[in-house]
């Protein structure tokens, strides 16, 4: 009974460990503090976003205020998060969001939503609620874009976008709208469509070598004593 308890302590000590070394919150952003709470045309004032290149408007969008690549006037703006934010190898990026057409809009609603690394990071892999990952601007971009914002007018839906990286490197969020931007190598015309919210950006770290093999031995621990305690339980002699 002792050695099962101090096995089980090991176990628990282990995953505790493990699921403190776990996601690290970098960005949780539901835009509602922007500018006082008001809206506003042509905003660059977000606490956590750079906008370059054009407009970025800062509209009601049912649940709060949320941003929107407007390109009414003029080209949507390229939206950037203000730092830089470090990975090592086997780190994984994981960005959640949300995302509505604008039902104003009848055209084509086209956008890119991605990882830029500051230099050529290797992937080991990819995947995304909107699926289309694409590589647009080479090696350090990793994209994945909406082809048809009809599907999602006037109605928020939750996406991700998750990357785990074999290098260190630097990497920012970026958004922009289709056709607009260089990377996106398109001849779709510019539109207002595509309101952003509820930004959770996070990052896990690939758990260290010493947390797996404190795991594994606590729980190969934890099932030898669960076995002896069934064989003493088998050769227990009969009573009467």
């Amino acid at each position: 009974m002792r050695r099962m308890f101090w096995a089980a302590l090991l176990a628990t000590a282990a995953l505790g460990y493990s699921e403190q070394a776990a996601a690290a919150s970098l960005l949780q952003d539901n835009l509602n503090s922007e500018n006082g709470g008001a809206t506003a045309a042509n905003y660059n004032g977000f606490q956590n976003f750079d906008v370059a290149g054009g407009r970025v408007d800062l509209v009601n969008d049912g649940q709060g205020l949320g941003m929107r690549l407007d390109g009414t006037q003029s080209l949507g703006g390229t939206i950037t998060t203000k730092n830089w934010i470090s990975v090592s190898a086997g780190d994984t990026i994981d960005l959640r969001y949300q995302a509505m057409g604008d039902a104003a809009f009848n055209g084509l609603d086209r956008f890119f939503i991605g990882i830029v690394f500051e230099n050529p990071t290797d992937v080991v892999s990819s995947m995304s609620s909107l699926g289309g990952f694409g590589n647009a601007s080479g090696p350090n971009f990793i994209s994945t874009s909406i082809l048809n914002g009809e599907a999602i007018k006037g109605a928020f839906l939750d996406q991700f976008l998750t990357v785990t990286v074999a290098s260190s490197g630097l990497f920012k969020i970026e958004i922009f709208n289709g056709g607009e931007h260089p990377f996106s190598n398109s001849s779709v015309p510019p539109n207002d469509g595509i309101i952003f919210d509820n930004f959770n950006l996070t990052v896990t770290p690939l758990p260290e070598p010493a947390t797996w093999a404190m795991m594994t031995v606590g729980f190969f621990a934890l099932g030898a004593g669960i076995r002896r305690r069934r064989s003493a339980g088998l050769e227990a002699p009969q009573v009467g």
